[in-house]
Formats: C-alpha cells, structure tokens, sequence
C-alpha cells in the first residue's frame, strides 16, 4: 500500500502509518515541504490507521490522501539461498568474463578474486560451468544478515548509545534521514539549510542539507564540499557515513570546535546522504515477504536485487515488471552509477536490462542522475565525494575510474596526495579507479572532473557484505 499527499508550496506536512494505537509508525514521510509518500507491505484484512500531520506553515487546513494498492505473490521463491563467493581470477580480462555472466560481481575485487553474490543453484552451476573456481564466504547470506540485525536491535535496547554523532546502533530507514536533516535545518537556521536537488522516478524529493556559516547567503563565492551516499540502494553503510558527518560538523560547531568553525567559515559542505531513494525505500523498509507483518525490521526477500538486496534505481526495465512494487522486481531497473554523461557507456557497463550494471537507455536517462547533474553543475563543487560499499580492505578511489581513454589525470599528483592522506586517516587502501575494480564508465563524478575540474573520490567501505553489522561497517569505521 502506498499513501501520498501534497500539501501545496507553503506547508510543512509528514505523513505515517500506524498498526495499533499508541504503537511506533510502521512507515513514514517526513520530506521537507509537504509531498509525501509512505509505502507498506499488508496483509488482506489488516487495519492501519494513517495519519497526516501539518507541522507549520499555510496553505489548506486538509489535504486529501491517495491510497495505491498493489496485489503481490506472497509465496517464497524456489532455491532462493544467497551466498557470497570468492572467484579466483588472473587478472582484468578474467574479471571482464565474469561480468560478463550476469552475475553479482560485488565492488570486492583484487587481482587475484572477485566477491561475487550469488542467488540460487542454477547461478552456482553457470559459474562452475564458465570455468571459475570458488571458496564460500557467506553460505548463507540472508541468515546472516537476519543476525546482525537481531544483534543491532538488542544493541539499540540495552548497549550504551555509540561513540557516533547520532549515537545509532542500527541502520537508519528513509524517514530517519529526513526527519534528522529537518531538526538540524529547523535548530540552526543560520547554520543549516534544506537542499532539494530534484525528484526520483517515483517522484520522492531527493534532499539534503548545506552546512555553513550564514549559510543562506548567496554571493561568499566560498569553494563547496560535495558529500553523497546510496546511490547503490543495498549499499546501506554509504548513507550512514555522510549522515553522521553532517551530525559531527553541526555538533562541533555548537560545541565551539574551533576546527570545525573555521571550515565552515571557509567552505561550504552539502550532504546528501541518499541519492536513490525509491531503491533505498524498497532495499532498507521491506520485510522478509510481502506478508512480513514488521517492514522496519528488514531482512533479505532472497531473489536477485529485490528487496535488501536491490542495487539499482525503481524503473521498470524487466518486461512485465511495471505492475509489481519496486522492491518486487527482480533484476529491474538502472544502475545510476552508470547513467551519467562522461564517457556513458562505455566499459564496465551493461546494455543488458537485466545486469547490475545496467546503463540505461541513455547519458542522465534517470531523473535521479538528472537531478544530481544539474545540481552539481550549477554549484561547481571542489571536491565531490560518492560513497559505496563494499571492499574487504576499505578504499579511496580516485579519477579515472577507466584506463582505456586516459590512465593518469593532468591532477594526479595532488589528487593522489589527498587521496593518500584519506587513506591514511581511515586505515584504507589509496589508488586509482581502476586498479583493483576495473573499469567503469557512467559514473557520478567523472563529468564534474572532466568539465569542472572537480576532484572526484569513492570510498569503498570496509566491510563483509553490502550491509553488514553496523557497529563494524559503521561504528568502527
């Protein structure tokens, strides 16, 4: 069931769905402004109450409600086991023939193996048949996902808060985002102001927040520091990193860090923690089933890129797949990390609809990579940073994430020597885009690089699986 309103230019209204009385909302929308859009998975005969609340401003004293009900199958797929494999391989033409399975090659790559997810036993037989040998990492993949997020809840309810700006134990829902940006813009006006780059294919703003002093000035010509997460949708540590580095500035700068004064009186800093947010909605607020009776307390629905384990953007790209919910569609949708217009569609992507790294039909064919696009193009940012997970050894990935039209940049030796003091400080490895990943054409930064002169970087966390326990891929991180 998804629920929306529009409460018109001068409002502020949220939006949320509750199961009992008194109970904690099952799903809710806080954007900034007063369009809302809730989505929750019922079961035929369940009672929810939604309530709409108008948190300030003008505009009418009602708005009507839209309720959108989609029938799903309930029934749980066939031979649905995910598990992570690592597949030895010799070198960059291998990692190419691997790709080229139409497998889940994960963002964990050396030279001599690559992570690849794989989802059922006819997958497992493609790789033996290709010739690739493996080792299991993770037998069970959605077992062990089920576990962290046990051990983060009873982390949340006993542990002591974590030495983390926010003190979160847990990963966050959509909601958490926005209802977070919303206090620290409405607390510190003159220190924090709402960023609306533009709307998703599903139509949900995509927001984020500027941090500086007097921040709503226009015309400082100040350099800007540009931080974004979750373009990938499962890649859950990469929002929360950008979050909590939005909470640290805002924290020190009340708290008199003179550090933090000083950077802020200088630069400005946009954070946007979630670029993909139908994907996100669909990965992080969907149960294990559709009849799932918690959609909070997610845990993989274990088919390729449905549900947590969705990479790729909400458009429908799989024929047939526009009558299901987002979070239902298996292999559909576009890598937005492959939409964008500097040397689109080239190597390391996929003209293949159903591929992770699906490129799309055509250079900023998606609202999102529209959205971003326009935005950073009118900002001319400094530096842009895009977060993604996951890596076994933490990375900082530097222009140009392709070696097959220029192997350095004329920048290399500064834009090395920051990447290097990056490193340095997270305990990560420091290198070229395409030294251990391989190529990959389309994404987010190389335009802004390549038109700008904007130095481009891609953390890769650490970690052991797209999102794995938080206080590893998050807390010590």
């Amino acid at each position: 069931m998804t629920v929306s309103l529009s409460g018109g230019p001068d409002g502020d209204w949220d939006l949320a769905a509750f199961r009992r009385p008194g109970s904690a909302a099952v799903a809710a929308s806080t954007a900034f402004g007063s369009d809302e859009q809730l989505t929750v998975a019922v079961n035929s005969g369940d009672r929810l109450a939604v309530q709409a609340c108008r948190r300030s401003g003008g505009g009418p004293a009602a708005v009507p409600l839209r309720f959108d009900f989609y029938e799903m199958d309930a029934s749980a797929p066939a031979d649905g086991r995910i598990s992570l494999e690592s597949v030895s391989i010799s070198g960059p033409s291998e990692l190419a023939r691997l790709e080229r399975l139409g497998l889940d090659v994960t963002h964990d790559v050396s030279e001599e193996a690559a992570t690849v997810a794989l989802y059922s036993a006819r997958e497992r037989a493609r790789l033996a048949a290709a010739g690739f040998s493996a080792t299991t990492l993770i037998p069970d993949l959605a077992a062990e996902d089920a576990a962290d997020r046990r051990s983060e809840g009873l982390a949340t309810r006993v542990a002591a808060a974590s030495p983390l700006p926010s003190g979160r134990e847990s990963y966050r829902v959509y909601n958490d985002y926005t209802s977070r940006m919303k206090a620290i813009a409405e607390n510190n006006a003159r220190l924090v102001r709402p960023v609306v780059l533009g709307r998703t294919f599903e139509d949900r703003p995509i927001q984020g927040v500027e941090i500086a002093t007097d921040v709503r000035r226009t015309d400082d010509g100040r350099p800007v520091y540009l931080n974004m997460g979750l373009h990938h949708a499962r890649e859950w540590p990469s929002g929360e990193l950008p979050m909590e580095f939005a909470l640290d500035l805002v924290r020190g700068f009340r708290n008199g860090n003179a550090r933090i004064r000083s950077l802020l009186e200088r630069v400005r800093v946009i954070i946007v923690p979630v670029v993909n947010v139908d994907g996100f909605i669909a990965s992080r607020s969907y149960g294990t089933s559709p009849a799932d009776d918690d959609s909070l307390a997610t845990l993989p629905f274990a088919i390729n890129d449905q549900a947590a384990y969705k990479r790729k953007n909400c458009r429908p790209t799989v024929p047939g797949s526009a009558a299901m919910p987002c979070a239902l569609r298996s292999n559909s949708g576009v890598d937005l990390n492959r939409n964008y217009g500097a040397y689109w569609g080239g190597s390391g992507s996929s003209s293949d609809r159903t591929a992770q790294s699906y490129r799309g039909t055509g250079p900023y064919s998606e609202p999102e990579s529209q959205a971003v696009h326009a935005f950073t193009a009118s900002l001319h940012p400094t530096v842009f940073i895009t977060n993604h997970t996951f890596t076994s050894d933490g990375k900082w990935l530097r222009q140009p994430g392709f070696d097959d039209v220029i192997k350095v940049t004329p920048d290399e030796p500064a834009m090395k020597d920051l990447g290097d003091d990056m490193a340095g400080t997270t305990g990560w490895t420091s290198e070229l885009g395409y030294a251990t990943l391989g190529d990959i054409t389309g994404a987010t930064e190389d335009w802004n690089y390549f038109s700008q002169g904007t130095y481009g970087y891609t953390p890769e966390v650490r970690g052991t699986n797209f999102h794995a326990n938080y206080a590893d891929s998050v807390v010590e991180e």
